[in-house]
């Protein structure tokens, strides 16, 4: 089973995901997050007994550039992060 790869800016927050093991279904944020430098991946929060739980899908972090590239769609709370982080706040 090939697993998704999400871009930040696109609908990894709406989109159904449904484990190939169990039948579970819900959205990323529902499921088991490990969180990485530069990703995050989700796999089945469901039993699957000694067997591992598949992984759902994975969300890539955005580049400094693709911040900024989508500056306008971000909250105001992720701006004022953002620009602490690049100290510019």
């Amino acid at each position: 089973m090939a697993v998704p790869i999400f871009d930040y800016f696109s609908d990894w927050r709406t989109r159904r995901l449904t484990c190939p093991a169990c039948v579970w279904e819900g959205t990323f944020e529902a499921g088991d997050r490990e969180l990485f430098d530069g990703l995050q991946d989700c796999s089945c929060p469901g039993a699957h007994g000694l067997l591992a739980a598949p992984m759902l899908a994975i969300l890539q972090f955005p580049t400094e550039g693709e911040w900024r590239e989508h500056w306008d769609e971000l909250s105001e709370a992720e701006q004022r992060h953002l620009q602490r982080g690049w100290g510019q706040a």
